[in-house]
């Protein structure tokens, strides 16, 4: 058995370089090393040598299935060494166009479970699929390493001025529900006339709400700068 030089064999069509080409930008993400014509073949070498002995090297092998596909001589070739050389489970048909199986590659992946790009999207199921089976696991998110920590300092400060906040609503609440009562007031008091009841009432209306509004102030210029 050869040794794995490469996690994963991309067998594809040239004309489906777009979808290939966002396959391996996840693999590079989450660290899935890769063989791909186009980037493993150097100068002055023997093509279906090189193919040959990638496939062998490569864990997984990992047929783009579309109709380019289908026709093309290169990926034809490539599945049957493939299933010559490789274990079935190692071997992942994934259709990536939406297109049926011709009978022949359905014959021939009868007894194994492909995968289709709208219901195994690549940057979840497929990549889960591959890791699974190499043994690996998905690279940690750069944002997590960069998620806020909580000291006892801040988790105390956090908690003082959340009770202040709720003890602001508690104080404000009766504040508002007097002075609507007495706007209430007011309003039946100057229906009948009673100026100096209404007087006395419109004092009271604007005492409590200047405390209202400077308390309000204070509260924000406390939050503005602690």
């Amino acid at each position: 058995m050869e040794q794995a030089k490469y996690d994963v064999f991309i067998s594809y069509s040239r004309k489906d370089s777009v979808i290939a080409n966002n396959i391996i930008n996840v693999f590079d993400k989450e660290g899935i090393t890769y063989f791909i014509d186009k980037q493993g073949i150097g100068g002055g070498m023997e093509f279906p040598a090189v193919i040959a002995r990638a496939i062998k090297e490569s864990r997984i092998f990992l047929f783009l299935a579309s109709k380019n596909s289908y026709t093309s001589k290169f990926t034809q070739s490539e599945i049957v060494y493939a299933f010559n050389k490789k274990q079935k489970q190692d071997i992942i048909p994934y259709i990536i166009d939406g297109s049926s199986l011709p009978e022949e590659l359905e014959f021939t992946f009868s007894a194994i479970n492909w995968r289709r790009l709208e219901e195994h999207p690549i940057d979840s199921v497929l990549v889960n699929d591959i890791l699974f089976k190499i043994g690996k696991k998905r690279q940690q998110n750069v944002k997590a390493d960069t998620a806020p920590t909580f000291n006892k300092q801040d988790i105390a400060k956090y908690r003082f001025w959340m009770g202040f906040g709720l003890l602001f609503g508690i104080f404000s609440l009766p504040i508002g529900i007097y002075s609507l009562f007495q706007t209430y007031k007011l309003y039946h008091s100057m229906k009948q006339n009673k100026t100096n009841e209404s007087n006395t009432y419109m004092y009271h209306i604007k005492i409590y709400g200047a405390i209202y509004i400077l308390y309000f102030i204070v509260i924000l210029i406390i939050m503005t700068f602690k």
